[in-house]
């Protein structure tokens, strides 16, 4: 019989136990799975990047760098050395005036095996006017909801990855005058839990190790995953958030998230890649199988690099539940390790399937490979 070492073992009893604890997560009693959109701190559903944005608010295969962890913690593999990225978000413009969504994420690597990242991401909801019953203003009122992230994750082999992410999460009210004193702050844990496979079926990308400018590969190229990447990720697992005097604002938006993506040219001229994710809201419900299948989102999208240092991305947003459906816009400038994203929710002059219309977001990201550190 072959017999494996102590590491392999513990390798591969690692994975088992990973792929049973998402098994188990899925198959937990009193848990449906549905998509309910009234659910506490939706900001946590929403991309914090401008490469998730641009590829239609997917990222669960080929996110590189920190904000990986927010699609999948598995897929914090992907920093080369060191990684930051930060990201403003213009957010919901046509449903309420100086909503911004703000990221810092960090991400680094010990060992070449183990990977660790911290995010904080800041939901900011502005500030409102407050009447009293004969139309007097008496004070402003000012909503935020924020998560602190802290995330690991272990490569198991060249194909295999898995992570975990713990957030602590708080939604805040500050008032000017005393409105609702006993409702302030909620406040809570959850936990995201990910294993990704990389570089499958190598052999379907086109690659050339042709060049045509002196040193373009060596010190901008992306390190791009060859073939396909799969990532499953269970995200916001935790209890449902609640006040102070115990009232509560409703569960987590508990989601399963599936992606698949696929390199299919890696050049120096042109780099193609594909995506599609799938993800699911699972939360306390009763909804028919045919219901639950037609209340999966579908977001796809595609990227063209050129050279290396300008990218081109354009994504699609399919929600048949909510009827979020929309078109999205991204690009970006610089080489792997020093990069400006931009992307942007086109406008479809439907507010009933796009709310997000015009929406847009900015993140300046870093991913510093060794060879850079040392200079």
């Amino acid at each position: 019989m072959h017999d494996l070492s102590g590491n392999e073992f513990i390798k591969n009893r690692f994975i088992k136990l990973s792929m049973l604890a998402l098994i188990a997560i899925l198959l937990l009693p009193n848990v449906g799975l549905c998509q309910v959109s009234q659910t506490a701190v939706p900001f946590l559903l929403m991309s914090p990047d401008a490469y998730g944005q641009g590829m239609g608010y997917g990222g669960s295969a080929f996110s590189s760098g920190a904000v990986s962890a927010f699609y999948n913690p598995a897929n914090l593999v992907t920093v080369n050395s060191l990684s930051a990225e930060i990201s403003y978000t213009d957010a919901l413009p046509h449903l309420r005036d100086n909503l911004s969504y703000k990221s810092i994420n960090l991400a680094g690597v010990i060992k070449e095996k183990w990977y660790f990242g911290a995010a904080v991401n800041y939901f900011d909801l502005g500030t409102r006017k407050i009447y009293n019953e004969i139309g007097e203003r008496c004070g402003t009122e000012r909503v935020y909801e924020m998560a602190a992230n802290i995330s690991g994750a272990m490569r198991i082999n060249q194909i295999v990855s898995v992570g975990a992410t713990i957030k602590y999460i708080r939604c805040k009210w500050d008032y000017s005058i005393e409105y609702s004193p006993d409702l302030p702050v909620a406040s809570g844990l959850a936990f995201d839990v990910g294993i990704c496979f990389q570089n499958l079926f190598p052999s379907l990308t086109y690659y050339s190790n042709k060049t045509y400018y002196h040193n373009f590969r060596e010190n901008f190229r992306d390190r791009n995953s060859k073939g396909v990447n799969i990532g499953l990720s269970i995200v916001n697992l935790g209890p449902e958030l609640k006040y102070q005097v115990d009232y509560s604002i409703g569960p987590l938006p508990r989601t399963f998230r599936m992606g698949l993506g696929y390199q299919a040219v890696d050049m120096e001229q042109l780099g193609l890649r594909f995506t599609i994710d799938a993800t699911k809201l699972i939360v306390d419900t009763d909804d028919g199988l045919k219901n639950e299948l037609q209340e999966i989102d579908l977001a796809g999208g595609v990227e063209a690099t050129f050279y290396y240092l300008f990218s081109l991305r354009m994504g699609r947003y399919h929600d048949e539940t909510d009827q979020e459906k929309f078109w999205t816009f991204g690009y970006s400038l610089g080489p792997e390790w020093l990069r400006f994203n931009y992307a942007r929710v086109l406008d479809n002059d439907d507010y009933r399937t796009n709310r997000r219309a015009n929406e847009q977001t900015f993140s300046v990201y870093c991913n510093l490979p060794a060879r850079i550190l040392n200079w």
